[in-house]
């Protein structure tokens, strides 16, 4: 087996492509990428800059306005925002999730062209959600409650 340099590879190509050209597993590519290759440089470039924030606004718009999850945007306002915003408590509509869901999910506006050149603007229609069939343990005990309801009511009705 030949002796490999790990510290001169260009770890930029993928796993699988590197394990080829070097005749070894991907396998041994991953442990030795985990160990040589220098990820924290890359992590830097991918960070977000909590400093401009403006943390009286609610952990889904700031998540929106950094291009991060809200779960984020909670742990760095633990760790960045002043001390009376720092839980988030006192913040509205961070922890409302009727709030959230009006707010955070905005409804689509499409626009359809009439033969005339005229614009006409509607709303896509929501239909009912289908209802849910029980599984067939639930109906079969459903089955048996009835069975037992008819079998109480039938005898109540002969004692009288």
């Amino acid at each position: 087996m030949k002796a490999i340099n790990w510290t001169v590879i260009d770890w930029n190509q993928r796993t699988v492509d590197l394990a080829e050209n070097l005749g070894v597993s991907p396998s041994v590519v991953s442990y030795h990428r985990l160990k040589n290759h220098l990820r924290k440089s890359d992590r830097t470039n991918h960070r977000i800059d909590w400093s401009n924030v403006d943390w009286s606004q609610p952990n889904f718009l700031i998540a929106d306005l950094k291009s991060a999850t809200p779960g984020a945007v909670t742990a760095a306002r633990k760790e960045h925002a002043p001390d009376g915003l720092r839980n988030g408590h006192s913040v509205k509509g961070s922890h409302s999730k009727v709030h959230v869901r009006n707010n955070y999910k905005k409804k689509e506006v499409k626009t359809a062209e009439v033969n005339d050149g005229a614009a006409l603007a509607f709303t896509p229609t929501v239909s009912a959600p289908k209802p849910v069939q029980p599984s067939w343990i639930k109906r079969k005990l459903i089955e048996i409650r009835d069975w037992f309801y008819v079998c109480v009511v039938t005898k109540k009705e002969a004692i009288k």
